[in-house]
């Protein structure tokens, strides 16, 4: 294939699933990376990226796909609460099940891994498991520990879905308000929502290089990361709705990482990071060859980020760490976790995703959106 020649976006025939999963396993990397002390293969210091490695690519890639994902979602709804209703249960069901799994598997196993016994685990921990429970089934993640019973959090990954979930709640609001001022031309739709985009993106760019804004509006984004989390994936609800003008190529995407690489060396990364990272990762989920690999084993990118943590824990207090180099482990942190996450993705996540099928009437506009893109 010619790097100048375009690929036609497919909505049914895509790469998003292997995108979605190689992210996941960007964030095993760099989760298994720092028990080890090992320099990121992937590590810039930039301006405005506290942490500009391995695993926050993996968070950005995740959040740049649900964004133009979840938009297709919202276009094959029966408007806001039935789109609330189907990111419900794309998220808590499998989110749930692994705080169970946590709390009633695992802090056992940590448990006795530590003391060689599980005498006097339920009297000792029942009140922390249940407080680990309560306080984390709204996924603001207040309590990341049972009594001492593992030697790291619970589970570390859990602090993006409350995230994640404000991103769906924004979104919703957005395109809601937007329908209700008579916005139902596509094309002012797709106007209104590329101007919200690119006012958050000036917020962010004013958040991070006037040190006074920043001291004086900080507390009102609560945790900063989040803010560049709504913006990558504001830049993937914009690339849905302008998909026929934004026509993924080879040029392009390389294009893009090149003025992405280009800028770690100055101070403008914040300035081009938003939309030329998501076009990439969007042009890339087109354009790569591993197409739909959800239809063969299942969507297990949400699985493998849900359980691979637990997993390292386990595997760190066996002592799998001192016998094997990072790479070793990784596999083995990887092998471990998948099959949990395919036990998630067919007793769980797809269960409920059977009943949050949109019923809309098809119209040229939403028949151009298939079941598919509604799996976050």
């Amino acid at each position: 294939m010619s790097i100048f020649s375009v690929t036609k976006p497919d909505l049914k025939n895509n790469a998003f699933d292997f995108a979605r999963l190689l992210f996941a396993f960007f964030v095993v990397y760099a989760h298994s990376r720092y028990l080890y002390g090992e320099p990121d293969i992937l590590h810039w210091d930039a301006m405005g990226f506290d942490n500009l490695h391995t695993g926050s690519i993996g968070l950005w890639g995740f959040f740049a796909i649900s964004g133009f994902l979840v938009t297709g979602s919202h276009i094959n709804s029966n408007g806001t609460i039935d789109f609330l209703t189907k990111r419900f249960k794309r998220i808590f069901p499998g989110f749930w099940c692994s705080l169970i799994i946590c709390a009633l598997f695992f802090a056992p196993l940590w448990y006795f891994l530590k003391l060689k016994t599980l005498s006097g685990f339920w009297d000792n921990n029942a009140i922390y498991i249940w407080k680990f429970l309560v306080t984390n089934m709204d996924a603001a993640i207040q309590t990341q520990s049972i009594s001492d019973v593992a030697i790291d959090q619970v589970n570390g990954p859990y602090w993006t879905i409350r995230h994640e979930i404000s991103c769906y709640i924004i979104l919703g609001v957005l395109l809601a308000t937007i329908s209700s001022l008579n916005f139902f031309q596509k094309s002012l739709q797709r106007n209104g929502v590329l101007a919200i985009t690119l006012g958050l993106s000036a917020i962010r760019l004013i958040y991070t290089y006037s040190p006074e804004f920043h001291n004086a509006y900080s507390g009102w984004f609560g945790d900063e990361r989040f803010l560049l989390f709504l913006v990558v994936f504001m830049w993937g609800s914009t690339i849905f709705l302008y998909r026929d003008f934004l026509i993924p190529s080879w040029a392009g995407a390389f294009i893009s990482l090149f003025i992405l690489v280009l800028a770690t060396k100055t101070d403008y990364l914040p300035v081009v990071f938003p939309g030329c990272f998501t076009y990439l990762v969007i042009s890339l989920c087109f354009m790569l060859p591993l197409r739909n690999i959800s239809k063969k084993i299942g969507d297990l990118s949400f699985g493998v980020y849900l359980y691979h943590w637990p997993i390292r824990l386990t595997l760190q207090m066996l002592g799998f760490q001192q016998e094997l180099g990072l790479w070793s482990f990784i596999a083995l942190n990887i092998i471990c976790t998948l099959p949990l996450a395919y036990l998630s993705w067919h007793l769980i996540e797809k269960r409920f995703l059977k009943h949050a099928q949109p019923v809309k009437t098809p119209t040229p506009e939403t028949t151009e959106c298939p079941n598919n893109l509604s799996y976050n």
